[in-house]
């Protein structure tokens, strides 16, 4: 069995997985814990994450520092070759962060914005309100040139639209 002797090749981790017919996607069983799933990968001889697992059997070597092959599906328990591509973590959260409902998107936010020191809605006002120069702006509230010119492009600290919230929805009709 597969699953007694560890993952040797492809057809081994095929034959661990439930096959999804409307995705394709190779849903592999192992140990799960805290979302990942583990495998006795023979070519590494250790027991590793999916994703390593994967990679090894792509390439015969585990994979360079940063570098991890993406389940570009949105599934990170499939195991499919043909769903997998190299990339990094900036391309695991491109695929993963749609996946995110828009109250768990608020939150992210909420959090960066109070990480940055320099916020604050009337900050923001007086950005987008004075016509001094970035250089001078900046100096004069103490954040960085780069931080007034985004704001200006609407990049940064952008305020809610009037409707994001369901409660505003009632004030419409």
């Amino acid at each position: 069995m597969a699953q007694q002797r560890g993952v040797h090749d492809f057809s081994d981790l095929k034959d661990r997985s439930r096959i999804d017919e409307e995705t394709g996607c190779w849903i592999v069983s192992g140990h799960r814990h805290k979302g990942t799933t583990s495998l006795w990968c023979v070519a590494a001889g250790a027991t590793l994450s999916l994703t390593a697992t994967v990679g090894w059997l792509m390439t015969g070597a585990a994979p360079a520092p940063g570098v991890l092959w993406v389940a570009v599906c949105g599934n990170t328990g499939c195991g499919n070759p043909a769903h997998r591509k190299l990339g990094d973590r900036g391309l695991l959260m491109r695929v993963m962060r749609p996946k995110l409902d828009p109250l768990h998107r608020a939150r992210i936010q909420a959090a960066h914005l109070k990480r940055s020191a320099a916020y604050s809605p009337e900050v923001r006002a007086q950005i987008l309100e004075s016509d001094e120069s970035g250089k001078a702006l900046a100096r004069r509230l103490g954040v960085h040139e780069s931080v007034v010119s985004k704001v200006r492009r609407g990049e940064s600290w952008r305020a809610m639209a009037p409707t994001a919230s369901v409660f505003s929805l009632g004030a419409l009709a």
